[in-house]
């Protein structure tokens, strides 16, 4: 899969109203933006069930203006930021990537002390 480059997208934001508008074949019912990473929860209304979205954001200055990379659960993306609630909504695809999003959050739990 490559990038999609967006002429008419100006602004981060306008990226991210472009990737959460709800089109012919999918509703979005939620994003989240993570850095650069917009996570969506869509539901296919064709198959009458959620999946997860991944769009990877990026600024392309010799062009000026905005690509994207579109992935799902199924691509097991190398991102794991994704929000727990997303897990709930939506049925189990790739379980070794939600054991990676699991293991994000658990992570960022954790608290560190030090002792002296």
């Amino acid at each position: 899969m490559g990038w999609s480059v967006h002429y008419a997208w100006q602004s981060k934001d306008d990226v991210i109203s472009g990737i959460t508008t709800s089109c012919e074949y999918f509703d979005i019912v939620s994003h989240s933006v993570r850095g650069n990473v917009v996570w969506t929860l869509e539901f296919n209304k064709n198959k009458g069930q959620h999946r997860i979205g991944c769009y990877l954001l990026e600024y392309r200055k010799e062009d000026k203006c905005y690509a994207t990379k579109s992935l799902t659960e199924a691509d097991g993306p190398f991102f794991y930021s994704c929000p727990l609630k997303f897990l709930k909504a939506a049925p189990e695809i790739n379980p070794s990537w939600r054991a990676g999003v699991r293991a994000f959050h658990d992570s960022k739990k954790k608290t560190v002390v030090q002792v002296y």
